[in-house]
C-alpha cells in the first residue's frame, strides 16, 4: 500500500530499506522526498544497521581480566573467590550481552526517533 501524504512509512519496510533488502517503491521515494520524520527514522535505522555491520567479531574480542569475574563472583556469594569461567563458557557469555546491548542500543535509538 503506497504511503498517503499524511500517512508514514511503516516500519518494518523502515527496517527493511535500511539493511538494503529492498529497495524503495516509487510512492516511497516520493514520500522520502517530502516527509522529514520518515527520513530521520530511515537515517537512524540505517545508523544502527551500520554499527552492528562494523562491530567487531565476537570471537575477536579480547577476554575480560580475571579481575572482573571475581567480582562478579564476590558480589553474588559474598566474598568466596571462584575460579573464572573457562574461555569456551566465556565467548557465548560475552556474545548474549553484546547482542542484548546492541539490541538494547537500537532498540532505543528507534524508539527516540519515532518518539518524536
Amino acid at each position: 500500500m503506497p504511503p498517503e501524504p499524511y500517512d508514514h512509512l511503516d516500519g518494518d519496510r523502515v527496517v527493511l530499506l535500511a539493511l538494503a533488502e529492498t529497495t524503495a517503491t516509487d510512492a516511497e521515494r516520493v514520500h522520502l522526498g517530502r516527509c522529514d520524520v520518515c527520513v530521520d527514522d530511515l537515517t537512524s535505522t540505517a545508523a544502527v544497521v551500520t554499527l552492528g555491520r562494523d562491530a567487531p567479531r565476537l570471537d575477536e574480542l579480547p577476554p575480560p581480566p580475571p579481575r572482573v569475574w571475581l567480582s562478579i563472583t564476590r558480589s553474588i556469594q559474598g566474598t568466596a573467590p571462584a575460579p573464572p569461567p573457562s574461555p569456551r563458557r566465556l565467548l557465548p557469555r560475552i556474545a548474549a550481552l553484546l547482542i542484548a546491548f546492541a539490541l538494547g542500543a537500537g532498540t532505543a535509538l528507534l524508539f527516540a526517533t519515532w518518539a518524536r
